[in-house]
């Protein structure tokens, strides 16, 4: 009865050892992938600002060209720019020229 006690002891000391560890590469793992998430929404964050002043560099040039500053799109009620091909079906109150 003492050896079967001494291996039972002897296997649950083995199994809580290697779950301990098990824990420690799953919190080291889940560490590592917040930190490429973190470095992965900067990058995105750099991409994102740099095509964003891209846009608004393209978008200024644009309107210095036609000299005038539209506001809106055609169609859109409400909004002040150019009147589209589709004004006539818009429920919009008229605009003049």
């Amino acid at each position: 009865m003492t050896f079967a006690l001494t291996v039972s002891c002897a296997t649950s000391v083995v199994v809580i050892t290697a779950s301990l560890c098990s824990v420690l590469v799953i919190m080291n793992d889940i560490n590592k992938l917040s930190e490429d998430i973190s470095l992965g929404m900067e990058n995105f964050k750099d991409v994102s600002d740099v095509t964003w002043g891209n846009i608004m560099a393209l978008h200024g040039g644009a309107r210095q060209q036609s000299g005038s500053v539209q506001h809106g799109a055609p169609g859109k009620c409400g909004k002040e720019g150019p009147i589209g091909p589709d004004a006539g079906y818009c429920q919009c109150p008229s605009r003049s020229n």
